[in-house]
């Protein structure tokens, strides 16, 4: 479970404080708790043994389920509101500054990297709340653009992916 002390406020970013907490799933007790130093205010995915999460301080980070021992973390391009994707073996994310990446998820090992306001294909910039999703073998995610650098500009649903 992840916690947070900030809701979905750009505003509040530099307070955001943050744990995860992972519950034992037949009893209900307490397994591990670790403090982050961002809020984490989305979902934690969990696959292949690792709870994979976003935060606030702009880190991705993949703890080990039993234990919760941090196997990687990788940084990201601004602070995340949204939780990651996981299909396969790749984890997506995107963050506040509209830069969707993925990582290999058993080492976190950089893949890729799309900025979605410098891409000319793309020319979507916005902050990215929502989480993106993987449906047959493409990306989806969309923009907000109510506030920040990009505040009145369309929003955008972004489709990636050749299939």
């Amino acid at each position: 479970v992840g916690c947070s002390n900030i809701r979905f406020d750009p505003k509040l970013i530099p307070t955001g404080r943050g744990e995860v907490v992972a519950y034992d799933r037949n009893s209900g007790h307490l397994r591990w708790q670790r403090d982050v130093p961002g809020g984490v205010v989305s979902p934690i995915a969990c696959s292949q043994g690792l709870a994979i999460f976003t935060a606030t301080d702009g880190i991705l980070r993949a703890w080990d389920i039993n234990s919760g021992q941090e196997r990687w973390s990788q940084p990201g391009k601004g602070p995340f509101f949204a939780s990651p994707a996981v299909a396969g073996d790749t984890v997506y994310v995107a963050d506040l500054k509209g830069v969707v990446q993925a990582f290999e998820l058993a080492t976190g090992k950089a893949l890729w990297t799309l900025d979605l306001a410098k891409d000319p294909t793309v020319n979507a910039p916005g902050m990215v709340y929502g989480s993106p999703i993987v449906h047959d073998g493409r990306l989806y995610l969309a923009t907000c653009n109510l506030e920040g650098d990009y505040a009145r500009q369309p929003a955008v649903i972004v489709c990636i992916g050749n299939k």
